[in-house]
């Protein structure tokens, strides 16, 4: 039994259908709850679909989430993560007073916080990505981040603090009292009393800069192959002792002098130690230096109580000797803080340990989840489907995700056809282009017409043909066979598709193209008046038609041309805002139009009305509706969140 402390966290990340998004494959969705019935189109096998709802208790459940319950984490705009089971908020940093009273920052200016019964998005006053926190207690911290960014907490809320720079601040340490030091690109900063000051260092930080304090006399920076150790009135440079002279630590950890550890991954031994004055290298078992060698993080409480984190696992060190503790993925650690024999460890797509006692516990284990993302959001018959690397993710309407694990790579996206059966595509050069899912595995189905990488697909809502898309053209589906209907050469993809009633379809692609057909003729080039590449397309009515890609570009078809949609000019996090990558809803229509662009952002916008911000706090690739008031975004991490309009 779990006991003290941090073991709450255990039971509080469990107990929440959390989850994430990222990486686009030009997915636009509709009204998914209207997409078309299976009109008697025949399946791959010969049959013809019955509508019936899939026995969905009979696939295989990797405990991955559920319904929301009451307590799921939402953003302050009301998008509720509801899978997996755990944050999909990659964490970049963690610090604790208490127990009771954790705090994490991570990308888009996400800030969450425990309060020793369940976790919650914190109001934040940026949506620049957040690196590093540090506090002296529950009224002193501070967080940086990308261009400049300062936030401090005074026990309330947060608020801005301007130092004058736009560097990216990658790390801050609090070592005593009101003193602070925060470093970024080509900046130090140091607080003495309430005054902020530059400070030079022997080496400026050009890169990746991470800060490490004991005490006001005791302060290591680290930055590419440098360290750097303030004594309380002087800089001096210490050796790392690397291999090439050129491999970067990845942090710094320790709670007393006698035991303050460095990580410097692509070594073959990952740990240095400080000697009092460099750190050395540390001699360890091969089974445990070859746990961090691609990736580093160290925790370290006393002289006598190390941990190591890597991408194959977790290493301890007693007083006396190693050993290897846990050998299962943890690519995604980041950052660890401890109190005592308690902790807690947080890094990409929402990845949380928790320490009690002799041993650390992954609460948010799962095949994929550290560089997968949910590709594509699609409803049919009441049943809602998406996929990820190596899933196929799938509930009944008001019930529990689950996952049935398949072995194809890159799935994208989805277009069920009725209750069990679905049509994907995939990047791929070969018949896994275009699968089929036959209600219990994916068929490869592409012949040479459609062999090459797929981005999307669409069903006609009047006769039943499938529609593909992506590199080097379109192709139909018909009667069991694949017709290329265009072949792109010029532009060389098309990213996606869509139609309504009446055979009106559109494709769009690089290079500012997009094609219209209207049946009987094919598909005809569109001026669009843009050579931006055009990532998606929503396709309303023959009179309103939405086209978004690159630059920040989001054109409207009035069923004559083209023209510009404003958009808000934001900025935030290292992509910034660049890519329009979905679209949905009208903006027509009193629930508006949704728009999801790159870096965890959705842009809701109505006639006549100011623009609203939603911010998701991670990577979205997909947005649609699979009720009408009913907005689901999929992305990073197999992260899936809903809003309730």
């Amino acid at each position: 039994m779990k006991t003290k402390q941090f073991a709450w966290l255990a039971s509080a990340v469990v107990s929440m259908s959390l989850g994430l998004g990222c990486h686009s494959t030009g997915n636009n969705e509709r009204d998914l709850g209207q997409d078309p019935s299976d009109l008697g189109l025949p399946r791959p096998d010969g049959s013809v679909g019955d509508g019936g709802l899939p026995d969905l208790s009979q696939v295989p459940d990797g405990g991955d989430g559920g319904t929301t319950p009451v307590g799921a984490l939402c953003t302050a705009t009301g998008f509720c993560f509801e899978h997996p089971s755990r944050f999909g908020i990659t964490l970049n940093d963690v610090w604790a007073s208490s127990p009771t009273d954790v705090w994490a920052v991570g990308e888009s200016g996400a800030i969450l916080h425990f309060d020793g019964t369940s976790w919650n998005i914190t109001p934040s006053p940026t949506r620049h990505s957040l690196y590093g926190i540090a506090g002296q207690s529950r009224s002193s911290i501070l967080a940086v981040g990308d261009a400049g960014t300062v936030i401090e907490y005074d026990g309330t809320s947060w608020r801005s603090v301007d130092l004058g720079t736009s560097a990216n601040l990658y790390d801050v340490t609090m070592p005593a009292g009101s003193e602070a030091w925060i470093a970024g690109e080509k900046v130090l900063y140091r607080r003495s009393g309430s005054v902020w000051q530059a400070v030079t260092a022997p080496y400026a930080p050009t890169t990746k800069t991470y800060l490490h304090s004991v005490d006001a006399s005791h302060l290591w920076m680290t930055h590419a192959g440098v360290v750097q150790f303030w004594n309380g009135s002087a800089w001096t440079v210490a050796d790392l002792d690397t291999n090439l002279g050129s491999h970067a630590a990845t942090g710094i950890s320790g709670k007393t002098t006698d035991g303050v550890y460095a990580c410097v991954p692509q070594e073959p031994y990952p740990l240095r130690k400080w000697n009092g004055k460099d750190f050395v290298r540390v001699m360890m078992p091969d089974a445990v230096r070859q746990l961090a060698q691609n990736q580093c993080a160290v925790e370290s409480t006393s002289a006598g109580d190390v941990w190591l984190f890597g991408n194959a696992g977790i290493g301890h060190f007693d007083g006396t000797a190693w050993s290897v503790t846990e050998s299962s993925r943890e690519r995604s650690v980041r950052s660890i803080t401890s109190i005592g024999s308690t902790g807690v460890g947080v890094g990409t797509y929402g990845r949380i340990l928790t320490r009690s006692g002799t041993g650390w516990v992954v609460e948010n284990a799962g095949p994929g989840s550290d560089y997968t993302f949910a590709g594509g959001i699609r409803a049919k018959d009441g049943v809602e489907w998406s996929v990820a690397g190596g899933s196929l993710l799938r509930k009944m309407r008001g019930g529990p995700w689950q996952k049935t694990p398949h072995d194809k790579l890159e799935v994208g996206g989805i277009l069920p056809i009725d209750a069990t059966h679905a049509w994907a595509v995939s990047t791929s050069s070969s018949a896994d282009a275009v699968l089929y899912w036959n209600g219990a595995r994916f068929e490869p189905k592409a012949t040479a017409a459609a062999s090459f990488w797929m981005s999307q697909s669409w069903q006609s809502p009047d006769t039943g043909e499938l529609i593909f898309v992506g590199q080097s053209g379109i192709v139909s589906y018909q009667s069991g066979s694949f017709t290329r209907l265009l072949s792109v050469g010029t532009y060389g993809w098309v990213n996606d598709v869509d139609g309504v009633a009446g055979s009106d379809v559109w494709a769009v692609g690089n290079g500012g193209a997009a094609w219209r057909r209207k049946a009987p003729s094919g598909f005809a080039l569109m001026p669009t008046g843009t050579t931006v590449d055009l990532a998606a397309v929503h396709v309303v009515s023959s009179s309103e038609v939405y086209v978004g890609g690159d630059q920040s570009t989001l054109l409207r078809f009035d069923g004559s041309g083209f023209s510009s949609v404003a958009l808000p000019q934001l900025r935030f996090g290292q992509r910034n805002y660049r890519m329009v990558v979905g679209i949905a809803g009208e903006r027509s229509s009193p629930r508006g139009l949704w728009v999801l662009v790159s870096g965890g952002e959705v842009i809701e916008l109505h006639e006549g009305k100011p623009p609203v911000i939603h911010s998701l706090h991670f990577e979205g690739n997909s947005i649609g509706f699979t009720t009408p008031n009913e907005l689901v975004v999929v992305g990073s991490g197999e992260s899936i969140v809903r809003k309730t309009l």
